[in-house]
């Protein structure tokens, strides 16, 4: 995550939110942007908010991001559900399951 807060930046709405027309246009100018800036654009088509464009390594970067956030949601939902199945009852305390790895590994 260190990674995208050193790079990906937010974007200026008065200098990144560009008409279609525009960005066709000056197409090399606007990757050159991304690249420099590390700011997203906003391309607008018929006054609406259209797509975004970014450089590569940004939407790596974004990319990882939000797999690690995905990996932590998923890893809190299963502590969770762990812990509502030891408060039901249910489960193994900790000293039995090392007591089988050691018999299982010794």
């Amino acid at each position: 995550m260190a990674t995208l807060q050193k790079t990906l930046a937010r974007p200026k709405l008065d200098e990144d939110v560009i008409p279609f027309s525009e960005y066709r246009k000056n197409l090399t100018q606007y990757f050159r942007q991304t690249q420099t800036t590390h700011r997203p654009i906003l391309v607008t088509q018929n006054g609406r908010a259209a797509t975004i464009v970014m450089n590569v390594s940004d939407f790596e970067d974004t990319w990882r991001v939000w797999e690690m956030i995905r990996d932590q949601i998923e890893m809190r939902a299963d502590v969770e559900a762990g812990i509502k199945e030891l408060d039901a009852g249910r489960g193994t305390p900790h000293d039995k399951v090392f007591q089988d790895l050691l018999k299982e590994f010794s």
